[in-house]
């Protein structure tokens, strides 16, 4: 340190007393940018570093971006096949699909025909399955009782209420009259004779005569004064009578005692009814349980005629069978061989086997001593790398220590110029 002092003191000793900053503004080269480990020029270089370390990360990430966006189209292309090729294998599928599906269908039909030609040709018209059409007959012939009832109960009904034998009525029915202002003499009781239709009125006519003979009638309409014309009927005052309250009370008693009649005759009718509907649906599934019981006979009859003639034909087929001579089947008779043949082949297997688990342990230890060898290189190549880096980091660690030993002395030797 002293004589690094006064070598500096010595060069610049006839200097004037200039700083580092003005000197380096001057355009003066100070001892600390000639050295090459000065902390600027550490800084410029670690700064130089950072930006290829930036540059080198920037670029790693342009590169990862490339790639990634490359493995994207990659992957959509290896997509986009794989749904085309599922396409093409669904296409293919579907056209085998369809083609079994007409297959089954032209055997169906093939099936279906042959059965059908075969019932045509059949000359036995027996089939014991006929619940269907039973059911449709029932439905049919309960059908036509229904409407049978329904049609007599109209009758009944149009015969205990009739319509209204109004002439008026039966007059105008399905005509178009135009009612005259005279009424019409000579008309006789329950005729139906039509109105006639007065082609002209004089206008001469003199007024009309009120009141006839003994033999004309009337229209009932015409019997007795207009109600519209008539006076009203007086308001019965509740103080002084009050009969109209006992009338109310009668009138309703009435009334409900209609109503009840009415309703236990209806539930009498009902209850007749619904006897009369559970006698009728008894006696049909009378008749149906009768005729299932007779088709079930007839079936099991026919079944067991069907069991007997397998049965006779089986032990027909059996008899015919043990009546013919059981020949031989058996693999043809073989010349006999010497028994040493097979024992030599047995030994040379043997000693095959042998030589091949011989062969099997040596190539087992062999392998065994090459992974071993593998696994005592790679230790001691990795013991190796070890001592590199401790070495490596050490000589590191000199050089930062004897650069900060440097710059500490550098910046003690400035202090004592600028002091000076």
């Amino acid at each position: 340190n002293q004589d690094m002092e006064s070598t500096l003191f010595a060069k610049f000793g006839k200097r004037p007393n200039l700083s580092a900053r003005d000197s380096a503004e001057k355009g003066g080269h100070s001892p600390v940018h000639s050295c090459s480990q000065t902390a600027r020029g550490l800084l410029e270089e670690n700064r130089m570093l950072i930006a290829e370390k930036q540059e080198r990360k920037a670029m790693a990430r342009q590169n990862s971006k490339e790639e990634f966006e490359r493995l994207i189209a990659q992957d959509l292309k290896s997509s986009e096949g794989d749904k085309a090729r599922d396409l093409h294998k669904l296409a293919t599928q579907r056209e085998l699909a369809r083609h079994y599906k007409e297959k089954i269908g032209v055997s169906h039909r093939t099936k279906v025909e042959a059965y059908r030609d075969k019932q045509e040709r059949s000359s036995e018209t027996y089939f014991p399955f006929v619940e269907g059409e039973n059911i449709t007959s029932d439905r049919r012939a309960k059908r036509s009782v229904m409407q049978e009832e329904m049609r007599g109960f109209l009758n009944q009904q149009r015969q205990e209420k009739p319509p209204r034998a109004d002439k008026l009525l039966v007059d105008v029915k399905g005509e178009q009259v135009d009612y005259p202002l005279d009424p019409v003499p000579g008309r006789v009781k329950g005729t139906a004779s039509i109105l006639p239709r007065p082609q002209s009125r004089p206008s001469s006519a003199g007024p009309r005569q009120h009141g006839g003979g003994a033999g004309e009638e009337v229209p009932p309409h015409m019997a007795r004064h207009p109600r519209f014309l008539s006076r009203a009927s007086e308001h019965m005052s509740r103080r002084l009578q009050d009969s109209h309250v006992r009338k109310a009370l009668e009138d309703k008693v009435l009334q409900t005692k209609a109503e009840l009649e009415a309703a236990q005759s209806k539930r009498e009718v009902e209850q007749q009814q619904w006897r009369e509907g559970m006698n009728v649906n008894d006696a049909l599934r009378y008749d149906r349980d009768q005729a299932r019981a007779t088709e079930r006979h007839r079936n099991a009859e026919v079944l067991k005629h069907q069991i007997t003639e397998r049965s006779h034909q089986a032990a027909k087929d059996k008899q015919a069978g043990r009546k013919e001579a059981a020949g031989y089947w058996g693999p043809e008779e073989k010349p006999p061989q010497d028994p040493e043949v097979h024992r030599s082949h047995c030994s040379d297997l043997i000693k095959q086997m042998e030589v091949d688990q011989v062969r099997r342990q040596i190539d087992k230890t062999n392998r065994h001593r090459q992974e071993k060898q593998l696994i005592d290189n790679c230790m001691a190549e990795m013991t190796q790398d070890r001592r590199k880096d401790v070495v490596k980091q050490l000589q590191h660690r000199e050089v930062l220590t004897t650069t900060w030993t440097s710059q500490q002395k550098i910046k003690k030797a400035l202090d004592t110029l600028e002091a000076i």
